[in-house]
């Protein structure tokens, strides 16, 4: 039998990564783990966490302010140096906290850069050192388009390095990052163009749940240019730029953001010493329901698989390939179920089946819905609204997906993980007694389905 270093090697910084780690270390594994990017083993998770964590007490001190109505800006409430010093120290926080937790689950952390040699060799730094397997949870950087100028744009992960903050703003993107980063922008009294390339942003979520949240995103003062793409950017005299658009519009505004999603981390990483796939078009690696490559002592999971990589969904992934490798085995992730929320204002909330998703899969489907003004706007003239809705399989009643918009959203849709996940039905949520006043109550007070839809 073959002698290696170690059972398993972790390639990887993020959440993944270390959950793996410490599962597998736990379990009497001998497990070694270090970085593939620049920044080490600094926990690449804890950085959009912070940056969630500011965001979200943005919205909550401006949505607190008496009188603020939906255009209520802090512009003079927050320091931005001192949010940026808060940040960086918050991400130091998580990142020694994680690291600590390694070493004390017995894994072997290896401070360098991690690269395949072979199929169960990595070299780190000068030192090559060999396992049994080996894991890549190396993680996503974000992408910037190749148009002309592109090197006036910042990143997602670069706006924090400003001084200070702009009056005028452009972000390029639709997706989670793009929608946070221009509501809590806006909040601090930054003037936010949001340029979209699709019809709508979110793409991936209820077509329905997308209108509303542009409205009510819309309100707040963001200006969203919809079917747009960016031409290109050039620099003007006193250090601002010029967005253009393949529109013909021009933008002048003296900060761009690039947020328009995120890329596999794998250059440098040795893919090709193995008999690893690579998705022609993402460069993702391509990997089975169980997270095994087409090399079989190699495995991998998050955002470089392409999965979507939400970070609970890559913790999720590390919990089951471990339990599958060194536990009672474990059945393959349902993807179907995952929850999750955008931290905008208002906020945004799902789990389960979006309206068209479910079209296409059963021949049947009732919509339950509702809009209203949650208690914190009722008096506000002009108050946001609220959008609940609930997608049910009429044939055997089932709630299949779980949709909102508004405050509280994301906190409120955790609330249905278990309740999807343990089958629970109309009749069962119609039979629920509701807290009173509270935005939840509506999803056990609409009685009827307001449409049908059938395949055809």
């Amino acid at each position: 039998m073959r002698s290696f270093d170690y059972d398993l090697f972790v390639i990887g910084a993020g959440a993944g990564a270390a959950r793996a780690a410490r599962m597998a270390a736990a379990r009497g594994v001998r497990v070694a783990l270090a970085g593939h990017s620049c920044a080490g083993n600094v926990d690449v998770d804890a950085c959009g966490l912070t940056r969630k964590r500011l965001i979200q007490a943005v919205h909550d001190a401006n949505g607190s302010r008496p009188g603020a109505g939906h255009r209520g800006r802090l512009a003079s409430g927050f320091d931005w140096k001192a949010l940026v010093a808060i940040r960086s120290g918050e991400i130091q926080r998580l990142s020694h906290a994680d690291l600590d937790a390694l070493e004390q689950s017995g894994c072997h952390q290896l401070a360098g850069h991690a690269a395949l040699v072979g199929p169960h060799a990595v070299r780190v730094g000068a030192h090559e050192v060999s396992a049994e397997r080996i894991l890549i949870a190396t993680g996503g950087l974000p992408c910037v388009p190749d148009f002309p100028g592109h090197e006036h744009a910042l990143t997602s992960d670069e706006i924090f390095s400003l001084e200070a903050l702009p009056p005028h703003a452009v972000i390029i993107g639709g997706g989670y990052a793009a929608v946070e980063l221009a509501g809590m922008l806006a909040d601090l009294g930054v003037e936010i163009e949001l340029v979209c390339r699709d019809n709508l942003f979110l793409s991936g979520f209820d077509d329905e749940v997308r209108r509303v949240a542009a409205r009510e995103i819309g309100r707040n003062g963001i200006l969203l240019r919809f079917s747009s793409e960016v031409a290109g950017i050039d620099q003007v005299p006193r250090g601002a730029l010029r967005v253009r658009l393949r529109n013909g519009d021009e933008i002048a505004t003296g900060c761009v953001i690039c947020a328009s999603g995120r890329r596999p981390n794998v250059s440098g990483l040795g893919l090709d010493n193995t008999a690893v796939v690579q998705d022609a078009e993402s460069g993702a690696i391509v990997v089975d329901e169980y997270f095994q490559t087409a090399e079989p002592s190699i495995f991998a999971i998050g955002d470089v698989i392409g999965r979507g990589g939400l970070t609970p969904v890559v913790i999720s992934e590390a919990e089951n390939l471990i339990s599958e490798l060194y536990g009672d085995g474990a059945l393959p992730l349902n993807y179907d179920r995952v929850p999750t929320a955008v931290f905008s204002r208002p906020g945004i909330g799902m789990i389960g089946l979006t309206e068209s998703q479910a079209m296409d899969r059963y021949a049947d489907i009732a919509v339950c819905k509702s809009m209203f003004s949650p208690l914190k706007h009722s008096l506000r003239e002009g108050g946001a609204q609220t959008l609940i809705k609930l997608i049910v399989e009429p044939e055997s009643d089932r709630v299949v997906g779980v949709h909102m918009v508004g405050p509280d959203a994301g906190e409120i849709i955790q609330g249905f993980v278990p309740a999807l996940d343990s089958g629970t039905t109309r009749a069962i949520l119609d039979a629920t007694m509701g807290a009173r006043p509270r935005g939840a109550k509506a999803f056990v007070m609409v009685r009827d389905a307001v449409c049908r839809a059938f395949r055809v």
